[in-house]
């Protein structure tokens, strides 16, 4: 996590980890997840996850 749990509920955000959306209903701004659940949001955030990939390639050469 980037911040601690503490950080999101003293700021009012809502955090739900390992939950799937299952729709965006845009015109209603809610949100239905794939437990059935509806959230209605003012302004939504898709946080995807990332990480860190390295690519194949050799390391650079530098000349002296």
């Amino acid at each position: 996590m980037l911040k601690p749990e503490s950080f999101y509920a003293d700021a009012g955000i809502d955090l739900i980890l390992s939950t799937r959306a299952a729709a965006i209903l845009r015109d209603e701004k809610y949100v239905v997840l794939a437990d059935g659940r509806r959230l209605a949001y003012e302004t939504l955030i898709l946080a995807t996850g990332a990480r860190a990939r390295l690519l194949p390639i050799p390391a650079p050469i530098f000349a002296e």
